[in-house]
């Protein structure tokens, strides 16, 4: 049930002032001189000063009803009159909001987002903060934010609030949770009051020190989006064009264009379903470094926009750079066959005049700083930081296992290799020492690591720790393989095989000239500038919105590079009505949160009117006054 409470009893002192309003108007006697025609009417006057009681001019006195009932209506405002909602009070209310990319989504033209309606309902809890009662806001996307500690500023929050925007990345409900966990440690956290339209999964792996109050927007369906866009080369200067368009619950028709640097170079009506996604495809020639766009404009409402549009560049057409240590007479032979390859140093000629960065490395010597690839593959060496770990013995090695789906190994067979070298652990070294180096082991001998891994931003690097001279690798028909796996490997590393549409967070890294400074502008006003390593690798391009990046450098522009949704997941729309946390599921609450209702507000503003009404009927013109 409701009750009717006060939040500053405080203030009830301002009661008194109504004895010296009251008090005042006893004392008050105030006779107006008038000019009489007879002294009979004397007799009247002396009448009237014989009943002229307080309690007689009180009651006829309607000006001091009006100022004691407008004294009354500001002492009560004062008082912040209530009324209680059924949920207990919290003091510390921790608001979550979710402003994924499926929060934009809308139910009409122009109408209302997920969020807007979120904001509307954070803003009337906002509006019923109590005395003593503190609230903070936590956003969450593909990371969480705070954006107020736990505050009882209502202009604070409601400026948090008024700034707060989608972004066109996914949501982790996990780490938003985390985040007022953390907040917790310093304050007592009861319940967390989530507005999230339910695009996440539905299994959430945290255990929960708190309930969550799980505020359900409504669900829109009507959605269109591109989930995929990728390309493969198929030839020298070919390559094929691939995307995938979904639907949600809806069937909406649209307009699907590609454009080619700016320019349709193809277009067509499509139909979609839930059922029946439309999977688009052309091949396109290319030797220059050139941006696709991918358009849909939606022929009915459409709810969710950020999906229309994909972005994909493909890589300058050129052949693999590799460099190969002369002494790898078995791989050049393999490369020499590939198609598309320029080998470095050439015969002849000195190795260490092949300087700078190429796609491949591969080399029986220690890493170079004159060279370098994202890519590096390194034989009969023992990496420097694992020589403690590693010894060699003069015995036979024999393969126990491998890891048949790296890339490097697919359809390579290894079982009864003869390998005359034997790297074995030292005494004490197990496979948790290399993987604390985070390294990690490909091929498993009997005793010891015979093919290592080491993966970091800048590069992949594997170790074969045997020369390949000293077994019957060469020999054997899963060596052509396995080198052909590298190559394909560096080809995709490089972007000359494969090309896929960048996702929204974070720009692919970038090589270019080291230790500069570069200047990124995006959609929605984003204006960063990013320095590159002493790799000469710019990463960390932030990228929240969909659309198009440029990167400068000084003032020419050097590349652009276009982010896009491309979350099958966000398309769709899907809205779980239940989260399941570690033993224990929440459903969505049946209504809105009931909070409680200030009343000082209508009381200020029934003052005003009173006081108003006051003014009028004492400044109007008297009923039957001469108007000439």
């Amino acid at each position: 049930m409701n009750w009717l409470q006060f939040q500053a009893w405080q203030y009830s002192w301002l009661f008194l002032l109504l004895i010296p309003l009251i008090l005042f108007y006893f004392l008050k006697l105030k006779r107006p001189q008038q000019r009489v025609a007879s002294l009979v009417l004397w007799q009247q006057v002396l009448d009237d000063q014989r009943v002229n009681s307080p309690f007689q001019r009180f009651k006829r006195n309607i000006l001091l009803l009006l100022q004691l009932l407008l004294l009354m209506l500001l002492i009560l405002a004062a008082l912040q009159p209530f009324i209680t909602g059924s949920a207990d009070q919290a003091r510390y209310i921790p608001v979550v909001i979710d402003t994924s990319a499926s929060m934009s989504a809308t139910d009409k033209e122009n109408g209302q987002s997920r969020l807007d309606i979120a904001k509307e309902r954070v803003e009337e809890l906002i509006n019923s903060l109590t005395s003593g009662q503190r609230m903070a806001i936590v956003s969450i996307d593909a990371t969480a934010r705070r954006l107020t500690d736990f505050t009882d500023d209502k202009r604070m929050l409601r400026n948090a609030l008024a700034n707060l925007e989608t972004v066109d990345m996914p949501s982790q409900l996990e780490d938003g949770l985390r985040m007022v966990q953390a907040m917790s440690r310093t304050v007592p956290v009861e319940e967390v009051i989530l507005y999230s339209d339910g695009n996440f999964p539905e299994q959430i792996n945290f255990e929960l020190p708190f309930s969550i109050n799980y505020q359900q927007l409504p669900r829109v369906t009507s959605n269109l989006g591109i989930t995929s866009f990728n390309a493969q080369r198929t030839d020298e200067n070919a390559w094929d064009i691939f995307g995938v368009v979904e639907a949600a619950d809806a069937t909406i028709g649209a307009d699907l264009r590609l454009l080619r640097n700016g320019e349709v170079i193809e277009s067509s009506s499509i139909v979609v379903g839930k059922e029946t996604p439309h999977r688009f495809g052309v091949t396109v020639s290319v030797s220059d470094e050139t941006n696709f766009e991918l358009q849909l404009v939606p022929k009915q409402h459409d709810a969710l926009a950020a999906d229309n549009q994909a972005f994909l560049t493909i890589p300058r057409t050129r052949a693999l750079r590799i460099f190969v240590d002369p002494e790898m007479v078995a791989y050049r032979h393999v490369l020499s066959s590939l198609e598309r390859n320029e080998i470095y140093p050439a015969p002849g000629t000195d190795p260490s005049t092949a300087a700078g960065d190429f796609d491949l490395i591969l080399s029986r010597k220690p890493p170079n700083s004159l060279r370098s690839a994202p890519l590096e593959f390194y034989e009969n060496q023992i990496p420097e930081d694992a020589k403690p770990l590693i010894t060699m013995n003069e015995d036979q090695a024999r393969v126990i296992d491998w890891f048949r789906t790296s890339p490097l190994l697919e359809h390579v067979m290894l079982q009864n290799l003869i390998i005359n070298q034997e790297p074995a652990y030292t005494e004490g070294a197990d496979q948790k020492a290399l993987q604390d180096l985070e390294y990690e082991i490909l091929v498993h001998g009997q005793k010891g690591p015979l093919l290592l891994q080491k993966k970091s931003i800048e590069r992949t690097r594997y170790y074969l720790l045997f020369d390949t001279g000293q077994s019957t690798l060469p020999f054997r028909i899963g060596f052509p393989i396995m080198v052909t796996n590298l190559t394909q490997e560096a080809m995709t590393v490089a972007g000359l095989a494969t090309a896929a549409a960048a996702k929204t967070g974070v720009l692919p890294e970038q090589l270019v000239q080291r230790n500069t400074d570069y200047h990124v502008d995006g959609p929605h006003g984003l204006d960063r500038t990013i320095t590159s390593d002493d790799n000469g690798l710019l990463a960390g391009i932030p990228a929240p919105y969909v659309g198009e990046y440029d990167i400068h450098e000084g003032g020419d522009l050097l590349t652009r590079r276009g982010a896009s949704l491309l979350d099958p997941h966000e398309s769709s729309l899907f809205a779980n009505e239940k989260i399941q946390f570690d033993e224990l599921p929440v459903s969505a609450a049946v209504g809105q949160v009931d909070t409680d209702k200030p009343l000082w507000r209508y009381l200020a503003i029934a003052a005003f009117a009173f006081l108003a009404v006051e003014w009028w009927f004492f400044q109007r013109r008297p009923t039957g006054a001469n108007t000439k």
